[in-house]
């Protein structure tokens, strides 16, 4: 929330080489049980931990996650472990459902088939997309009382259709997250303590002279989190 804030990688020279300086009061210590591949992890699973703060999860709530891409099968995990009793997927991509049933307790590629499944709706809805043409039918199946959650990052001038006497009348919270605030050691925990699985969700690790190639989008379709190996 700072005014002027900095990011290594962001608006700083980042890391896409052998070595690189950084302040020392911004460096962890890796578990000796973490390898480095895991470790690339501990930034996004931070994230998912400072999500999970804003939703305060209920125990027992019934929770949908809007994307299969790496960040919804983090944030799939985390509900399923923070509380909830069921945590449902939706996603177009028939590959990444197929990924998605290891951590969901279940997967939908059609909003009216989860509108017809659950017609109370979800306590907990969460975008992990960004899409606008995806975050505009979120809103079709929060139950009473739920918690919308805004996770994906969309483009700055992009908008939504969103009437706000949903808002009123259902008694609704469009909780709004912007990546993480102090969580690194929280996720540090959870990841070498295996309480989220990455092995599914790093599927491809790859030389460093190969990462041009694959930021020109020369990838297989497949790929979910790519992990660049020095």
């Amino acid at each position: 929330m700072c005014e002027n804030a900095n990011a290594i990688g962001v608006t700083l020279n980042g890391a896409f080489a052998e070595y690189v300086a950084v302040p020392a009061k911004q460096l962890y210590a890796l578990p000796k049980n973490m390898s480095f591949e895991e470790g690339a992890l501990i930034e996004p699973i931070s994230c998912v931990v400072y999500a999970m703060l804003r939703l305060k999860v209920r125990y027992g709530d019934k929770a949908i996650v809007f994307g299969s891409g790496p960040m919804g099968l983090l944030l799939v995990q985390a509900l399923r472990t923070g509380g909830a009793s069921e945590v449902i997927c939706m996603d177009i991509s028939k590959e990444r459902l197929q990924i998605a049933k290891k951590f969901a307790t279940g997967v939908f590629d059609n909003i009216d088939d989860i509108k017809n499944a659950y017609p109370r709706g979800f306590d907990i809805v969460v975008d992990a997309t960004g899409n606008t043409d995806v975050i505009n039918k979120i809103f079709q199946v929060a139950a009473k009382m739920a918690k919308i959650l805004q996770f994906g990052c969309s483009d700055s001038n992009k908008t939504i259709e969103f009437n706000p006497f949903q808002l009123y009348d259902n008694d609704w919270e469009y909780i709004g997250t912007r990546a993480l605030l102090l969580t690194f050691n929280q996720a540090i925990d959870i990841l070498s303590n295996n309480n989220i699985a990455i092995s599914d969700i790093v599927n491809d690790i790859v030389d460093i002279d190969k990462i041009p190639n694959y930021l020109l989008g020369n990838r297989p379709k497949t790929s979910l989190k790519v992990v660049m190996k020095i």
